[in-house]
């Protein structure tokens, strides 16, 4: 197909204005406004190293503090910088943050990078620079940072043909948090029994690492702590099914909604293998693996209580896909349906901060400061990034079989400028 073409200045202006704006929102409004609230969650982290140091009980928090949710094997992350005390490592978190995030869009590229590399350069700028989740993993220290460069990196190495370290990388990714698992269902249900065991063993064997440092009783704290992160949906705004609920039906009815969780989440991960199975032509399709893992991803927002707004940054990654797909002229339906979603995603906290909405000036931040006097309107608005994130995820229902062979068109062709 004939590639879409932008006017000879669009790209440079829209490059530079991507880069602009992930410089004054992830690095100058970082350091010169939010930096005494940036890396809160990687403080949180540097209490538990200590904690681990001191040979007392990982989980327990300053009363202040909210505790940490993490296994015990994600605290070896934080020991080498927090050895430094809390404000050297919150400032060396925040330079390792940026360079994660370097490197994820590194790997971005290269993986976008098959038949162009003006192609894939302008698109990896676009879906990084303007990315306001990205900004919001830089603010809170989240560890889903690493999560973002682990997935970013398994999709890499198969689409290099290394099953075994993209196995390796999923492993890893499920002890930094719990819901990485869910992505090793594409392999499954593809049958790669192989990719399977060896996902397998490696989480085994990280745990075995893991109760040989850590002890029994710290690991049976975290399963006893874990149900209780549900707490914060609804106090947090979040993207998943869950939040959507409790604005509805509130939070008093907890085995209901749990139940109603479980069996939403049972039709949308459904929903992924019967598109999986119909739309792909071999088990070894390897972009068609790699377009499952973002839709399981997506899935994962949805279905996880807690995947906060920050969640929506794993959609980098396919945005960028998409927006290389369109630049080279591929069949993708709807494309300016996902772009008006990615904008609204990208830009949702700038939304809640900025826009007005009512003639006297309130913000959709005002609204959720005031819920109890704009009950109705709050919950609306507040679910919308909910709404957002299934269309999305229906969006990508539609476009699978363009994704996956776009994808491997991509991965094959001959590389140009």
């Amino acid at each position: 197909m004939r590639p879409h073409a932008l006017p000879a200045t669009a790209r440079p202006v829209i490059m530079a204005a991507a880069v602009a704006f992930y410089a004054y929102y992830g690095i100058y409004k970082m350091l010169f406004v939010h930096f005494d609230g940036v890396g809160d969650d990687f403080v949180r982290g540097c209490f538990a190293a200590q904690n681990f140091r001191d040979g007392r009980a990982l989980y327990d928090m300053p009363t202040p503090l909210n505790p940490i949710y993490y296994p015990p094997l994600s605290v070896l992350l934080f020991l080498p910088l927090c050895a430094l005390g809390p404000g050297l490592a919150k400032a060396g978190w925040f330079v390792l943050t940026h360079v994660v995030i370097f490197v994820t869009a590194g790997l971005t590229y290269c993986l976008l990078s098959g038949r162009s590399r003006r192609d894939a350069v302008f698109a990896t700028l676009v879906a990084f620079g303007f990315s306001m989740p990205i900004q919001s993993l830089i603010r809170t220290g989240n560890l889903n940072i690493l999560i973002l460069l682990g997935l970013t990196a398994t999709c890499h190495a198969i689409i290099s043909g290394r099953p075994g370290v993209a196995s390796g990388l999923l492993a890893a990714c499920t002890w930094i948090k719990i819901y990485p698992a869910a992505l090793v269902l594409p392999v499954a249900w593809r049958g790669d029994w192989d990719a399977v065991r060896r996902y397998a063993l490696i989480v085994f064997a990280l745990g075995a690492a893991s109760l040989a440092v850590f002890g029994v009783a710290n690991h049976m704290e975290f399963l006893a702590r874990l149900p209780l992160l549900d707490r914060y949906v609804g106090a947090i705004t979040a993207v998943s099914f869950m939040f959507a609920a409790k604005l509805l039906v509130g939070d008093q009815h907890t085995a209901f909604l749990m139940g109603a969780n479980a069996l939403f989440g049972a039709a949308i991960i459904g929903a992924c293998w019967v598109r999986s199975v119909r739309g792909s032509e071999v088990a070894t399709d390897r972009g068609g693996v790699v377009v499952d893992i973002m839709l399981v991803m997506v899935a994962i927002m949805l279905v996880t209580p807690t995947s906060w707004l920050f969640y929506h940054a794993f959609l980098v990654l396919p945005q960028a896909l998409v927006l290389v797909l369109w630049l080279q002229g591929e069949r993708v339906r709807y494309a300016a349906g996902f772009a008006v979603l990615s904008v609204l995603i990208d830009t949702w906290e700038i939304i809640i901060y900025q826009l007005p909405i009512s003639p006297t000036g309130l913000t959709i931040r005002n609204i959720g400061d005031r819920r109890d006097e704009f009950a109705s309107l709050y919950r609306a608005l507040y679910g919308t990034p909910f709404v957002l994130t299934v269309a999305v995820f229906a969006w990508f229902l539609l476009n699978y079989g363009e994704l996956r062979r776009g994808l491997a068109a991509l991965t094959r062709s001959p590389r140009t400028g």
